[in-house]
């Protein structure tokens, strides 16, 4: 798959003994996807995200 990042939404918070760092990137995928059985699926421009989050309370 091939992702085109669109927009990346960040946000840190540090408060004492709360922290959170994220990043939340939203974009756009497209490839092909080999199921289990060997089907084929082909995706274009498929609006997704992938996230990267650190939490420590």
């Amino acid at each position: 798959m091939d992702f085109v990042p669109v927009l990346d939404r960040a946000a840190r918070t540090a408060a004492v003994i709360i922290e959170t760092d994220q990043h939340q990137v939203f974009g756009r995928m497209s490839g092909k996807a080999v199921l289990d059985d060997g089907k084929v699926i082909e995706l274009k421009d498929l609006m997704c995200f992938a996230e990267d989050v650190h939490n420590r309370y």
